[in-house]
């Protein structure tokens, strides 16, 4: 194998795929010991360091197995002068775009964090340093939700540190509850949707996140037993555990006593629930 050369093209897929070229080789190459490992999911071998300049406006110091015998990765052919010249003006462009784009991001971080701390400073506890997040997450899901739903009671937990659990039976719908807890969400899934990576918002940062937050609603036995009772009053063409599920998914749970009742509404054979809701007596 031969050695690579400075100005050499690459293109690498990862992130929807970049390309640049060799700016700069540290160390001393050696081709002979770079392979593929574990199906070419892995590299070994090499012992130099490559400097690339993509047109993206980034940089990326990568080992030399990497280059030459990921999969990810191809080398191309040797880059003239004119070339370099459109390459580095490409990359130019694109850092100055992306510092634009860096700087604006900021400004808004800053008018979200005022925002926040004026919408929330009486309502929250704010995390800091040297308070672990997810505790602080947990403390201020629970406030939030006490206010919003008065009339249910939540078990919330945090669990292996870095999950909060919420669980409750009847009351407001799974749906109404995310539209508070899924904030406390500080982590987002990567590129791959295998692994999830740390990305907290404005939000987070003041007021805490988990990794996870995870929503249980559950059916008490009073209103399993309304439902029931209601399904034997219809001819329906639906399975009555389906149409039950649907209905319950779809609908708040009051306290007191309740019926289930017409909309009046037209709906298709898949949605069944939206002929029917759930109200007071």
């Amino acid at each position: 194998m031969t050695n690579l050369v400075v100005n050499q093209k690459v293109h690498c897929i990862l992130y929807g795929g970049k390309n640049g070229y060799i700016s700069k080789i540290d160390g001393n190459q050696s081709p002979e010991t770079c392979e593929s490992i574990l199906g070419g999911c892995g590299v070994t071998g090499g012992s130099a360091n490559f400097h690339i300049k993509w047109t993206n406006g980034t940089t990326s110091d990568v080992p030399e197995a990497l280059v030459r015998n990921s999969v990810q990765w191809t080398v191309g052919g040797v880059l003239t002068e004119e070339e370099v010249i459109d390459y580095n003006d490409l990359h130019l462009l694109a850092k100055a775009e992306n510092n634009r784009k860096t700087n604006e991001e900021a400004k808004q971080r800053e008018v979200d964090r005022v925002y926040l701390i004026a919408k929330y400073e009486d309502v929250l506890i704010r995390t800091s340093d040297q308070e672990y997040s997810p505790k602080t997450a947990t403390k201020n899901v629970r406030k939030e939700l006490k206010k919003a739903f008065p009339n249910t009671k939540f078990s919330i937990r945090r669990r292996n540190c870095d999950v909060i659990d919420i669980s409750w039976e009847d009351g407001p719908t799974r749906t109404m509850v995310e539209e508070i807890s899924s904030k406390y969400e500080d982590h987002s899934s990567d590129w791959s949707g295998d692994y999830r990576d740390y990305d907290p918002s404005v939000f987070n940062r003041l007021f805490g996140g988990a990794k996870y937050v995870f929503e249980n609603r559950s059916m008490s036995e009073e209103t399993e037993k309304v439902f029931n009772k209601w399904m034997t009053t219809k001819v329906i063409d639906f399975e009555s555990d389906n149409l039950i599920y649907k209905l319950f998914s779809h609908c708040e749970i009051p306290q007191n006593d309740f019926e289930i009742v017409s909309t009046g509404k037209m709906a298709g054979l898949n949605s069944p629930e939206v002929f029917y809701k759930v109200q007071s007596k």
